[in-house]
């Protein structure tokens, strides 16, 4: 049995937090979701709507109290049976302080 080496530059870590995702290019338009993973790149997501491969948007990422803000851009989008949407967002851009509290959060055993 031969082991693939995966294609992801990060690992990632099974946490579900709400989370709004808001595109900021063409026609604005949001969705609500879970998010499935999170990784230092970005995050894995499960949306009510599709927001279009290579779109960016805003995420809001509720942490208990807390919500983390960070800019990204849609790099994978599949429809779901019941019309719902997984999305895996790269994270482009977060301010410091919403940085420092996001990467707390990966102290959880990656997804393997």
């Amino acid at each position: 049995m031969s082991h693939v080496p995966s294609r992801r530059r990060f690992e990632r870590h099974a946490l579900s937090h709400p989370v709004l995702v808001e595109r900021i290019t063409e026609e604005p338009v949001g969705a609500f979701g879970l998010t499935r993973d999170l990784s230092p790149g970005g995050c894995g997501l499960h949306a009510a709507a599709p927001l279009g491969l290579g779109s960016r948007v805003k995420l809001y990422l509720s942490i208990g109290s807390e919500v983390l803000e960070a800019e990204g851009m849609v790099i994978h989008q599949r429809a779901k049976p019941d019309g719902s949407h997984d999305l895996g967002v790269e994270i482009l851009r977060m301010d410091q302080p919403h940085r420092a509290r996001y990467n707390l959060l990966l102290a959880a055993p990656p997804v393997h």
